[in-house]
């Protein structure tokens, strides 16, 4: 953990939907703590009083400014003048360095036995190189003394934990904490969740058009024979040939009775 942080480490608060857990504010912090980190938690508890006497703030965080993270601290402790504040850090979440010094404010606190945790000294970084300039161990025994013991953390695991974390990274899972009895979180959860599925949407019934009433077929065509018509006989006059004098020859002509 740092002094100062820059505004690409700052975290992003979630406000969860109001049914995730039924009066309660849920808030979910994922990333750096940096300002205005404070700022932004007391912004959305003040916009979001009405929702119940529960406020339940998950974190996943690596740590980050020491100043900020006791802004935030300050902000978790006004909360619980009015709410009862539980912490949770969930199955796959991290949680180190300052982040364990805010965890610890929830009054009730739920760690999963898959978390990260992060144990280490307040250190002092580079900005330009991000590298580590110098280790500041009498701040970090300061933090401990002032948030493990009021939290309830167990003494003899601090005093066991703390020679680990001599220029060290001293890291923990969430089943090492619950083993060891170390009192950073009251609750656990565990490492199977049922997956839920989603109910897939029945398609629409089209409509049912209304029975069709069977056309008749039609009448193959009458075989019986149509009445006869009367017709027109037309019939042929015979004709005779009949000498013409006058030119010589044989020419048609009526035939006579």
């Amino acid at each position: 953990m740092c002094h100062a942080a820059s505004a690409s480490d700052v975290g992003t608060l979630k406000l969860m939907p109001a049914e995730t857990v039924p009066g309660a504010i849920v808030m979910q912090w994922d990333g750096g703590i940096a300002r205005p980190m404070a700022d932004v938690i007391r912004a959305a508890f003040k916009d979001h009083l009405g929702r119940g006497s529960r406020v339940v703030f998950r974190i996943n965080s690596d740590g980050g400014s020491v100043a900020e993270g006791e802004r935030v601290i300050d902000v978790l402790r006004e909360i619980r003048r009015t709410h009862r504040l539980e912490t949770v850090v969930e199955r796959g979440s991290r949680c180190g360095s300052m982040c364990v010094f805010v965890y610890l404010q929830g009054e009730h606190r739920v760690a999963a036995l898959s978390s990260l945790w992060l144990f280490h000294e307040v250190s002092l970084h580079d900005p330009n190189t991000r590298q580590i300039t110098r280790l500041d161990r009498p701040a970090w025994e300061r933090l401990v003394a002032t948030y493990f013991g009021p939290a309830g953390v167990s003494e003899e695991w601090t005093e066991r934990m703390k020679p680990r974390t001599v220029k060290s990274d001293f890291w923990q899972t969430g089943s090492d904490l619950a083993n060891e009895g170390a009192g950073i979180f009251h609750a656990v959860l565990g490492n199977q969740r049922e997956r839920l599925i989603a109910e897939r949407e029945q398609p629409k019934a089209l409509p049912v058009p209304p029975p069709r009433v069977a056309e008749r077929a039609p009448s193959p065509p009458s075989l019986t024979p149509e009445p006869a018509q009367p017709m027109a006989i037309s019939w042929e006059t015979k004709a005779c040939l009949e000498l013409d004098g006058d030119r010589g020859i044989y020419v048609s002509a009526p035939c006579k009775r």
